[in-house]
């Protein structure tokens, strides 16, 4: 396991506890919700078993302030509660952590030095698949084509393709076809919301990202999501000058930064991916924990 999902992992298991101490202390009525048992144990058990001693340090502060803010914020004292993990993104779900009501869900998407959203690989075949864009012909951008590059690389590494082609030329040719994708999802309305759904998810829910300081506590970022209040349009599309980088801009002012990235070190025919950050809540910033 990558010391990143390990210690992403990790952060959830110490909220999952930080929450139940919380609870507990603030004479909550709650279980441990049953569905979500294994994957409870398993974040809890990395958090406690799998990550260095002071980095769990940290992780506990985090996630102690952290759930002193949510619990008395968001939970009712008459309500019956159950608390869990795992998600279900394919329903729109991309909470980590759960803390289960009928009536009023507290979903939290917990992340460890990082505000990032995994977003879809690209490739021809999925994206004709998801969004009718394109077909599942290879693509080609400034006279050169991508599926066949990467066919050609297959089994090496990202690094060398960089090193031969040049990063920052490689990276330019994925955001010209990202860009020209995003702009045929933007023409169409139901492809418009389904691409904003992926991103926002269809669940109010707190995104709450801990980053840490060197010689002081961790700072907590609480942003509270309410998917009634994105407007499921975009405004207009920017190809940043940083090739990595392009933004989509919705109304409102919701913003996010997508960031191209290689998720593995191996080449694979399925090509780049991207993650998102949202950069503007819709001028509701989040809250500060320090």
């Amino acid at each position: 396991m990558k010391t990143h999902v390990r210690n992403g992992l990790g952060f959830e298991g110490a909220m999952l506890l930080a929450l139940s101490r919380k609870l507990t202390e603030q004479h909550m009525k709650w279980t441990w919700d049953p569905n979500d048992q294994q994957a409870t144990t398993s974040r809890t058990g990395i958090f406690q078993h799998d990550i260095p001693d002071e980095l769990k340090d940290q992780m506990s502060q985090a996630a102690d302030k952290a759930a002193s803010y949510v619990v008395p914020e968001y939970c009712k004292q008459t309500s019956v509660y159950r608390l869990g993990s795992g998600d279900d993104a394919r329903n729109g779900d991309i909470s980590d952590v759960t803390i289960r009501n009928g009536n009023h869900d507290v979903r939290i998407s917990a992340k460890w030095k990082s505000k990032e959203l995994k977003g879809p690989r690209f490739y021809p075949q999925l994206w004709s698949a998801k969004y009718g864009t394109c077909n599942d012909s290879d693509w080609i951008v400034s006279g050169v084509n991508l599926q066949k590059l990467l066919r050609a690389w297959d089994g090496r590494t990202w690094n060398e393709l960089k090193a031969e082609v040049g990063a920052d030329h490689l990276y330019r040719l994925w955001q010209t076809k990202l860009c020209e994708q995003l702009e045929l999802i933007k023409a169409s309305p139901a492809l418009t919301k389904q691409f904003a759904n992926e991103i926002f998810g269809l669940h109010d829910h707190l995104r709450i990202s801990a980053t840490t300081r060197k010689g002081k506590p961790p700072k907590i970022e609480v942003a509270d999501f309410r998917e009634k209040n994105v407007v499921k349009r975009i405004s207009y599309i920017e190809k940043h000058d940083n090739p990595r980088w392009v933004f989509v801009h919705f109304g409102h002012d919701f913003n996010v930064k997508l960031r191209l990235r290689n998720r593995d070190e191996i080449i694979r025919s399925s090509g780049m991916s991207f993650a998102a950050t949202i950069s503007s809540w819709g001028g509701c910033p989040p809250c500060i924990l320090t």
